[in-house]
């Protein structure tokens, strides 16, 4: 009696603890960044496997699923029970009056019964194509009905139930994107530039997932469809539809300001934080001028600056050109090149003067706080069209600012209402070919300069720069 009653724990034991046993499923097509989704158009894979229980010989499960007009059954692999194995799987049924299909699968080792090497094995591989026409913003549920396994305990076979938790996919399909709007909020306003600094590419907020392009993608305002990226929210951020988010979407905002649509609902939810601007003291910075040579009027550019000086950018600011305005401005630091979009939200402001357009703000250990250009300008004019800007050598050498320059047979003459402290001279690539110090209203400088253009910054109680057009 005895026997038996040992015999009859040890059987309870084992039983309480296979049906403890679990199913785990891995994506094959995914890193882990992305495993929560499926996306429209393309396939995905889940390998299955037992976990925790040796000595597997069989399984067999009921796989259940949800949209099953939109996700179709493409294909399986055998997966640790190799050669050997054999997969019974049925065509998927689908369930009357419902948008659910089901198939029933099996999984022969192919052992025969005794002791084999199969523990804890990944079962199968299955495949799935997800169609163009999915909802998005759905969920694709798995569920695997009636999950057993077999195993060898003491030379011979014993059923273990499995627990199979559902797997749970958001879906990625199409949607319209409003360029522009780049929180999905129905507005074109300050929100939606602040928003656009989080996804620049190589942010690792976006690394890792896949975008897509709008095709035939425009600026003008309209609705225009996309399919989602694996980054949601980050979407709405691509204003031009490149399928890169960059400063220049910044000007896609400018260009749309104020305008309103419908559809707008908000982000998706995958990151609800946004890129405003804080608040930054400038005392615990060196200042760098950034000066553009642009004469046509605009409110909004983007362009670039090449740094000689391995420079540590904390921030960078509007410069003097924006004085008075609300003022934004976006950046992206690669290596020495920095690409920015500054401009302001008001529709009546307009630039029509070279000048310093913002400042980078440096650690205060650097020495510099040398000129530099702004190249490959893109502006945003008063009739809201974009121009290129190359060089214009036809700027005028004298603002109405208190200070005169004068160019004459190799003489420059600066003139200024209050004492001058430095003067530089640079040339067009924004190389230093002069650099005084003085203290005086009055300062002549001996240079021959050949044709082209030059920039002269001079300090007093402000920093200026004028631009000067040689033509010989």
């Amino acid at each position: 009696m005895k026997t038996i009653i040992m015999s009859m724990i040890v059987a309870f034991l084992f039983a309480s603890e296979a049906s403890s046993q679990t199913m785990r499923i891995e994506r094959t097509d995914v890193d882990s960044a992305r495993y929560g989704h499926v996306t429209a158009n393309f396939k995905f894979g889940i390998d299955i496997y037992v976990d925790e229980l040796d000595n597997v010989n069989s399984a067999s499960f009921q796989l259940k699923w949800n949209f099953g007009n939109h996700v179709h059954f493409s294909g399986y692999q055998i997966g640790d029970f190799g050669d050997n194995g054999t997969v019974f799987i049925t065509n998927p049924i689908k369930i009357d009056g419902t948008d659910e299909k089901y198939m029933n699968v099996g999984i022969f080792s192919g052992t025969t019964v005794g002791e084999n090497e199969f523990d804890s094995p990944k079962l199968l591989h299955l495949e799935f194509a997800v169609s163009s026409d999915i909802p998005n913003r759905e969920q694709l549920v798995f569920s695997f009905v009636n999950f057993f396994a077999t195993a060898f305990v003491d030379s011979s076979q014993t059923n273990v139930e499995i627990t199979a938790e559902q797997l749970e996919l958001d879906i990625h399909s199409f949607i319209n994107v409003w360029p522009g709007d780049s929180n999905n909020d129905g507005l074109v306003d300050t929100r939606d530039y602040n928003q656009i600094g989080l996804y620049f590419e190589g942010n690792s907020i976006q690394n890792g997932g896949k975008s897509f392009k709008r095709t035939d993608a425009t600026i003008m305002w309209t609705g225009q469809q996309v399919l989602v990226w694996d980054n949601a929210d980050a979407t709405f951020a691509d204003c031009d539809g490149d399928g890169v988010i960059t400063v220049a979407d910044g000007m896609v905002v400018f260009h749309n300001d104020s305008k309103i649509h419908e559809e707008g609902t908000g982000l998706m939810g995958e990151v609800a934080e946004s890129g405003l601007t804080k608040e930054i003291d400038e005392s615990k910075y060196n200042k760098i001028p950034v000066y553009s040579h642009v004469t046509d009027e605009y409110r909004a550019t983007t362009g670039k600056v090449t740094l000689t000086d391995d420079l540590n950018i904390a921030h960078i600011i509007p410069g003097d050109l924006f004085q008075g305005t609300d003022a934004r401005v976006l950046k992206q630091v690669k290596a020495n090149t920095v690409e920015m979009t500054i401009g302001s939200f008001d529709k009546e402001f307009a630039i029509d003067k070279p000048g310093v357009i913002a400042y980078l703000l440096v650690d205060k250990n650097s020495s510099t706080d040398d000129l530099v250009m702004l190249n490959d300008q893109v502006s945003l004019g008063a009739d809201n069209r974009f121009r290129s800007h190359g060089i214009t050598t036809n700027i005028a050498a004298n603002e109405n600012d208190g200070t005169v320059v004068i160019y004459n047979n190799g003489e420059l003459n600066i003139n200024s209402e209050t004492n001058i402290k430095t003067i530089s001279l640079y040339d067009i690539n924004g190389r230093m070919l002069l650099d005084r110090t003085t203290n005086s209203t009055s300062v002549t400088l001996n240079y021959e300069l050949k044709s082209g253009i030059y920039f002269l910054k001079i300090a007093n109680e402000s920093v200026s720069v004028k631009t000067i057009s040689i033509v010989k």
